[in-house]
């Protein structure tokens, strides 16, 4: 009687465990569907949004916050085909060093210049040493 008893109470917690581990199976490729469709929304808009494109600014570009602040001049900038935020680091409301551009769809940062060039923010005169 007692073999029994045993033999029942570890196949019924063997089939929960079964069970629970199917049941999480399910939940996994659900949520890789739901994954998928995030990516698909993902591709069509902005990937980095303004929050992350000032926090790449000021990641990037190592000055006294405190003195120095970040303005948005465009949100839509576009240049060589791509869309880009475009900033002014200023000091005093006098702007500090050439605009800064940060790229919508991967968040590379450039120097954006007056005659609308860009150039690597480690080749820029003012910026270079505060990378």
């Amino acid at each position: 009687m007692k073999k029994r008893i045993i033999a029942a109470v570890f196949c019924l917690a063997f089939l929960s465990a079964w069970m629970v581990g199917c049941q999480k199976a399910g939940t996994a490729q659900q949520n890789r569907s739901a994954d998928s469709r995030n990516v698909v929304a993902a591709a069509a808009g902005p990937n980095i949004g303004r929050a992350e494109a000032v926090n790449t600014v000021k990641n990037m570009i190592n000055v006294d916050y405190g003195k120095y602040r970040i303005k948005l001049v465009r949100d839509d900038l576009e240049y060589d085909g791509q869309r880009y935020y475009e900033f002014q680091l200023l000091n005093d409301c006098k702007q500090f060093g050439p605009s800064l551009i940060v790229s919508r769809d991967n968040g590379v940062i450039y120097c954006y210049y007056p005659n609308h060039t860009v150039a690597q923010v480690y080749d820029d005169q003012v910026f270079r040493s505060k990378c």
